[in-house]
């Protein structure tokens, strides 16, 4: 119960987080009223050309921008504004609300019947034009406009052949939609889509996914192509990632990106780093990293990388470890190199061959279970033990948990409890550090 009211609170809240139109002309503010009805109708296109949701907010508010146009003795542009509110969504409370104007506008009432005309016009010929598309039988479509809209551009015939498809593709993921018909017979006329091609598309792809097909040149195979590699996420990789090809996607995919990796490659575009061939080097990386690295111009060595990696394999919350400042993730560079490090392996300390890594170089973390000498002791991560060389001293009480580099010295044997011999790795440790102090201890 607690969880649906929240749930309710928070809708709530994002409500009451927008501007309408509307409370603006009940200010008399219509300057306002204008200004905040385009910015809505700008944001909430945007929503419904890539999710297919923010309908209603688009049709109120080019309803109250068309109300306000009216107040301001603009007529130009009201009838066809009027007309795009009917093709989003039909909001039947429209003549009621338009008459509310003339108590909160009394010395208007001239440019009020005006507009109040060329209303009753738009809904007079949405019955009209609807009953020529969808007949007698169908008069619960008399107020959609979208039948005024392809009779103005279609013979009846091929109006019908286009609204069938249309609604065909768009009732297999929810109720026919004007306004989405709104927006995609105006494309099929730039592109010049038949309503077979139309078709065609519906059969692989979501109705909001087809408009970005044909406004990206996509064709129905490149499509397929392009499916088959994003999983269905295509619709983010061309508007977000602003990828134009299966080629495009397969090669970012291809150093190492996942399917849904488009909004990682719309950052490293941000960054000037528009090739997949020039971002594989930072393909293992977060995004924080590559800023910080581009930022300090920074190239990212197989060295730089395995730390960067190493990070992230610990903890989210790690990530400032090495890439703090400049001078610190250089010096640490420094102090590997001087100790033989290339890279650090993929895996850690804990997880690595004990007869395999010698002269290797691995990241580690964990704290001193048993010191066992001045400068030895066994190191436990939760899962695993291994054997470690310190120069300094790590005391035998620190339950604090350490992260560092160890390089590999091959391995360790030693007597259980149970009296059985276990075979460890064992290692170096070049430096380590804690999460809770930051600071590093140097060996």
């Amino acid at each position: 119960m607690k969880n649906l009211i929240l749930i309710v609170l928070l809708f709530i809240n994002s409500l009451s987080a927008l501007d309408f139109a509307e409370d603006y002309l009940k200010k008399k503010d219509i300057k306002g009223a204008v200004e905040i009805a385009k910015k809505n109708i700008i944001e909430k296109k945007e929503e419904f050309r890539i999710n297919g949701t923010g309908d209603g907010y688009i049709s109120d508010s080019l309803f109250n921008l068309g109300n306000a146009f009216v107040l301001q003795n603009k007529f130009k542009l009201v009838q066809k504004i009027y007309l795009e509110a009917f093709s989003y969504q039909t909001p039947y409370h429209i003549t009621k609300d338009y008459k509310k104007l003339y108590k909160i506008y009394p010395e208007k009432k001239v440019q009020l019947e005006k507009g109040l005309k060329i209303l009753n016009t738009v809904l007079f010929n949405i019955k009209d034009y609807s009953l020529k598309l969808y007949g007698k039988k169908n008069i619960l479509y008399a107020k959609d406009s979208s039948a005024v809209y392809m009779l103005n551009h279609f013979a009846v015939k091929k109006a019908k052949r286009f609204d069938s498809v249309i609604r065909k593709i768009s009732s297999v993921y929810g109720a026919p939609d004007s306004g989405y018909i709104r927006q995609i017979i105006p494309i099929c006329i730039k592109y010049k889509i038949t309503p077979n091609k139309l078709e065609q598309y519906g059969k692989i792809a979501k109705p909001n996914e087809i408009i970005v097909a044909i406004q990206n040149n996509i064709s129905i195979k490149e499509l397929q192509n392009i499916n088959k590699i994003t999983s269905n996420n295509f619709i983010h990789w061309i508007i977000i990632a602003k990828c134009k090809s299966a080629k495009e996607i397969k090669q970012w995919i291809n150093i190492g990106l996942k399917n849904y990796d488009y909004d990682y490659v719309k950052e490293l575009k941000a960054m000037n780093i528009k090739q997949a061939k020039n971002a594989r080097k930072y393909a293992k990386l977060k995004i924080e990293q590559v800023k910080f690295l581009t930022k300090n111009n920074i190239t990212p060595t197989k060295l730089i990388v395995s730390l960067g990696k190493f990070d992230n394999k610990i903890s989210y919350a790690l990530n400032k470890l090495y890439f703090t400042t400049k001078e610190n993730l250089l010096s640490k560079v420094r102090l590997l190199k001087n100790n033989g490090c290339k890279k650090l392996e993929n895996e850690l300390f804990s997880l690595a061959d004990e007869y395999d890594n010698n002269g290797k170089c691995y990241g580690f973390s964990g704290h001193l279970l048993q010191r066992l000498s001045r400068n030895t002791g066994l190191v436990n991560n939760g899962e695993n033990v291994t054997f470690i060389k310190f120069s300094k001293s790590w005391k035998s009480n620190d339950e604090s948990a350490y992260f560092g580099v160890i390089k590999g010295l091959g391995n360790y044997k030693y007597q259980t409890a149970y009296g059985s011999m276990k075979n460890i790795p064992q290692g170096k440790v070049i430096f380590r550090q804690t999460l809770q102090l930051n600071q590093s201890v140097w060996f």
